[in-house]
């Protein structure tokens, strides 16, 4: 993309030389108008081509940033999940452990009661 920048570039300078010859009068000709043209348009072409590259480094930080960002709410979202889960089991274990409890002493009452 730069080689054809570089040639514009090139070809602006070389048509402002040639339209910085010598003056014909007040009145400017065709070829020279049409070389003021050009100029402009390269000048343009290499403001904007610049102003793109910019603008397309300034995109690829925002969308650098936004996929930090999906990245850190991922991660929070799972880290949740996993405390969430914990909690989970902790209750399932817990309530394991008290049935567990309830079953051995309905059994030793049992025994007791038999011998």
């Amino acid at each position: 993309m730069s080689a054809p920048v570089t040639e514009l570039a090139m070809l602006g300078s070389r048509l402002k030389w040639a339209a910085l010859g010598p003056p014909s009068g007040a009145m400017t000709s065709y070829v020279a108008k049409k070389c003021q043209s050009i100029d402009k348009f390269i000048d343009g072409a290499m403001v904007s081509d610049a102003k793109a590259s910019s603008d397309i480094m300034s995109m690829m930080l925002l969308m650098d940033e936004r996929a930090t960002q999906r990245e850190e709410k991922r991660l929070d979202k799972e880290l949740e999940w996993r405390q969430h889960q914990q909690e989970r089991e902790e209750i399932v274990q817990r309530d394991r452990s008290e049935r567990d409890a309830r079953r051995d002493e309905m059994q030793l009452m049992l025994f007791t009661k038999l011998f």
